[in-house]
């Protein structure tokens, strides 16, 4: 199994039976592209980390789904910089 199958799984686990916007937004957090170097792949992995933890403490919501979407720009906004 690849390292990119192994986060597809874990995300799958992490959202079952989450809301349908909540799974959406965190799916791209959840899963790193795998065609990102090593040093970017790194930032999305951190930030997939951080999202685990949220969805183990935040109940679904129209605030989460907020939270999430403006992790994911912060993420875009991390990788990018650091091209």
């Amino acid at each position: 199994m690849t390292e990119h199958e192994s986060d597809e799984l874990l995300a799958d686990q992490v959202l079952d039976g989450r809301h349908p916007s909540v799974e959406h937004v965190a799916r791209f957090l959840l899963v790193p592209n795998p065609n990102l170097p090593a040093p970017l792949y790194a930032i999305a992995d951190a930030y997939a980390a951080h999202t685990r933890r949220l969805l183990g403490l935040i109940p679904d919501g129209p605030e989460l789904t907020a939270a999430l979407r403006d992790l994911l720009v912060s993420k875009d906004a991390a990788v990018r910089a650091a091209l």
